[in-house]
């Protein structure tokens, strides 16, 4: 294994940001080139479409619905399995994260999965754009002064790690560089601090990933957290050459990222879950994705959608989908005589081997706590009522 492991994820990165996913735009040499020195994961899915449930997934290596302590997103206690920092820091490494000091209230108390967290030294950053708060009508622009700032403060930390000493290095960037003004904006940035990483420790040494991606107004929606569609839990994912492969065109997830920091060791899987929230919220949609297909199961409502993802890669037809509303011409229409799919047969028998599936770990919250949800959810709003 080497001396220094080091992985860095940008929050909120959709396979779309970047030219070797298809990105006709950016230019993004340096990882192009760890890219072409190292393997491609062309089918890497996040567990998750939020990041504490994905980072939570992808640093301990298991699926949101097997974490028993957590039924919703709520503060969590630390370590409920080993993580990648455990097994590191027991091989005598020293373990760092460098991200925006903001997730310290956010989304470290829903993951705690950092190993010994009185070992891991953590490095709290003012290196994240906020793009909500807009005032008195002024819209967000570049401000390449604040983004040398941002690439300051980075530079530092690097700057004063010993990388003569066996380290992991786990760089979490945020959503969007402080200094840029919006999602993939900022991808030029991201590359040039790839490059002063490359410059430190080695292209052998390098892991680039992401928790999830976002929409971006496919489908007309665009945010992240609450859909499990390809831009969102389709992600990317490079790492140093393994195993001689340069490209993996079959099923993965991040669940696997211990075991490829740790053993560079790829598993190929048959199908993976993606989901949006714990087993107990009533919110929770569970995608189950195959070489082909896709099901979701919206948990609100009880509804199902199937996608052949080599006939209709964009998720644009619901296959079972029985009926369509043509806004054009004000009449509804049965969709299976408008839309050309000849592969129904074989959609249907997937249909019952993915219901399968999902049977197999769906499980329920007991009464009392979805009681104890409807209550806690009402008093919440009582109490924002009387404070205004």
């Amino acid at each position: 294994m080497k001396n220094v492991i080091f992985l860095i994820s940008k929050d909120c990165m959709a396979c779309e940001s970047l030219p070797i996913y298809g990105n006709r735009y950016w230019k993004t040499s340096n990882i192009d080139e760890l890219a072409a020195k190292g393997t491609v994961f062309k089918r890497h899915y996040t567990a998750a479409a939020s990041t504490a449930m994905a980072l939570s997934a992808m640093l301990s290596g298991h699926y949101p619905y097997e974490f028993n302590s957590r039924k919703i997103y709520i503060n969590v206690q630390p370590s409920e399995f080993s993580s990648v920092f455990d097994t590191l820091q027991q091989r005598g490494y020293e373990c760092h994260m460098i991200w925006d000091r903001t997730w310290m209230n956010s989304v470290w108390r829903f993951t705690r999965e950092f190993g010994d967290e009185n070992k891991t030294i953590v490095h709290n950053l003012d290196i994240a754009q906020e793009t909500d708060n807009h005032k008195n009508g002024e819209h967000i622009v570049r401000d390449d002064a604040l983004l040398e700032k941002t690439f300051k403060q980075i530079f530092q930390v690097l700057d004063d790690v010993d990388f003569s000493k066996k380290q992991f290095i786990w760089m979490h960037l945020p959503h969007i560089l402080k200094g840029r003004c919006s999602w993939m904006d900022d991808m030029d940035a991201f590359d040039y601090i790839v490059g002063k990483v490359r410059g430190l420790v080695g292209d052998d040494s390098i892991f680039i990933t992401t928790d999830h991606g976002h929409m971006n107004w496919h489908k007309g929606i665009l945010g992240y957290g609450f859909h499990v569609y390809e831009p969102i839990v389709h992600i990317p994912l490079i790492t140093p050459r393994i195993d001689n492969i340069q490209q993996i065109e079959y099923l993965t997830c991040n669940i696997d990222l211990p075991d490829l920091l740790t053993e560079r060791k790829i598993i190929k899987r048959d199908y993976v879950v993606s989901e949006t929230a714990y087993y107990a919220q009533p919110s929770r949609k569970t995608a189950i994705i195959t070489e082909r297909f896709k099901y979701i199961y919206n948990k609100s409502d009880n509804s199902e959608e199937l996608y052949d993802l080599s006939w209709d890669p964009w998720e644009l037809n619901n296959i079972l989908l029985e009926n369509h509303y043509d806004k054009d011409r004000k009449k509804w229409f049965v969709c299976s005589e408008h839309y050309l799919y000849p592969y129904k047969t074989e959609a249907l028998e997937a249909l019952e081997r993915l219901r399968h599936i999902r049977e197999s770990f769906w499980r329920e919250a007991p009464w009392w706590y979805v009681l104890y949800g409807v209550v806690r959810k009402k008093f919440s709003f009582l109490k924002k009522i009387i404070q205004h």
